[in-house]
Order: C-alpha cells, then sequence, then structure tokens
C-alpha cells in the first residue's frame, strides 16, 4: 500500500472521480475555491488527497523538489533560511 500512495500523484489525471451535492454545497465549495485562488475541481483533488494520505497534493510535491534539492526532512523555514544551502 506505501508503494501505492507514493505514486498517486505521478501521471496524467485522466480518471474521474465525481459525485452529487446539493446546491449549498456547491456553492460552498465554489466559495472555499475562490478564497483558495483555485478551481472547485483542484479544491477536491487536494482534499482527496488529504483524505486518503494525509498530505494533501501541494505537500506531496513540495516533498518530491525537497528531495530533489536535498533538503529532506528540514523544515521550509531552514531552507529559507540558509539559502536552500549549508
Amino acid at each position: 500500500m506505501c508503494a501505492e500512495l507514493a505514486s498517486l500523484h505521478v501521471g496524467k489525471r485522466t480518471e474521474e472521480a465525481k459525485t452529487l451535492v446539493t446546491p449549498a454545497m456547491h456553492d460552498l465549495l465554489a466559495e472555499k475555491a475562490r478564497a483558495a485562488r483555485c478551481t472547485p475541481s483542484d479544491l477536491l483533488h487536494d482534499a482527496l488527497y488529504l483524505v486518503i494520505t494525509g498530505k494533501t497534493y501541494a505537500e506531496h510535491v513540495a516533498n518530491d523538489r525537497r528531495a530533489v534539492l536535498g533538503l529532506e526532512g528540514r523544515p521550509v523555514g531552514d531552507a529559507m533560511a540558509t539559502g536552500g544551502h549549508e
């Protein structure tokens, strides 16, 4: 299961995951998406990642980038304070 979760954010999005909601829920989703400066679809995508993996999609991407930069496990503030250098 861990390998399965690790690969969830890699690849093109081709499959639909949909549901029906009430008009009030639809309006609230649109409002939350506007506040987050994203589309309702992107907000739902992030929410699915959070529920399934415990982290948002953005956190997965940030972790991948930290790994490439050799900053794994370091808090973001540490990397910012040192300009990403040791």
